[in-house]
C-alpha cells in the first residue's frame, strides 16, 4: 500500500518540483494529473503554484521588453505561503 501510495501521490517537494518543470516543458498527462491532485489537498503548494507562475509571467515579460508586468506584493505572498507551511 505504501509503494502505491508513493506511485499515486506527490510529496510537496515533488509537487514545487512538477510545478517549476511545468513552467518550462509540458508535463506529461501522469505528471498533470499527480499535481493536479496534489494541489487539490495542498494548499501550501497551490499558493506556491500560484507565485511561480506570476514570476514565470513577468520573466517572460521582461525578456520581451514588455513593462506591463501584472505588479505582485512579493511580500505579501510569502507571508501568506510561510504562514500556510508553518500551520501544519
Amino acid at each position: 500500500m505504501n509503494h502505491l501510495n508513493r506511485l499515486l501521490f506527490l510529496s510537496c517537494k515533488q509537487a514545487t518540483e512538477a510545478i517549476e518543470k511545468g513552467n518550462t516543458i509540458q508535463l506529461s498527462l501522469l505528471e498533470r494529473a499527480r499535481l493536479n491532485q496534489h494541489l487539490k489537498m495542498c494548499t501550501a503548494c497551490n499558493m506556491y503554484a500560484a507565485f511561480s507562475n506570476k514570476a514565470e509571467i513577468v520573466i517572460k515579460q521582461l525578456a520581451l521588453g514588455i513593462e506591463n508586468e501584472p505588479e505582485i506584493n512579493e511580500t505579501e505572498l510569502q507571508e501568506k505561503v510561510l504562514k500556510k507551511i508553518f500551520r501544519k
